[in-house]
């Protein structure tokens, strides 16, 4: 008979012990709880969410890079790329040497101007 007077008047514990009061070292009534919950869960899924996104545009951007790295070693191993290759060096020591003679002709201008 005592456990039936604990259960009629709530003194049994849980939701309905102190009508959905705070519950000292309890964290809250079961209902802020339940939202806690929630709103953790809600966060949760979110985050997931946020990261299968940012992992699909990552395997998609690697995907990409791999085709033009395919591209560019199927174009540096054709045999029109490598017979023109000494063109190509010719054409970069030209440009390399315009730009060295320039550079030169600056400082021998800057010189004169000093010397004067």
């Amino acid at each position: 008979m005592a456990e039936e007077e604990r259960i009629e008047t709530g003194a049994a514990g849980g939701a309905g012990a102190n009508g959905g009061e705070a519950q000292p070292g309890g964290g809250g009534s079961w209902e802020e709880r339940a939202r806690r919950a929630e709103a953790a869960l809600e966060e949760a899924l979110a985050e997931r969410n946020r990261l299968w996104e940012e992992l699909h545009r990552r395997a998609a951007r690697d995907d990409e890079l791999e085709h033009y790295r395919s591209l560019v070693a199927s174009m540096e191993g054709s045999a029109s790329w490598r017979l023109t290759k000494p063109v190509r060096d010719a054409k970069r020591l030209a440009l390399t040497g315009r730009s060295a003679a320039r550079s030169l002709a600056a400082r021998a201008r800057a010189r004169l101007r000093e010397g004067r």
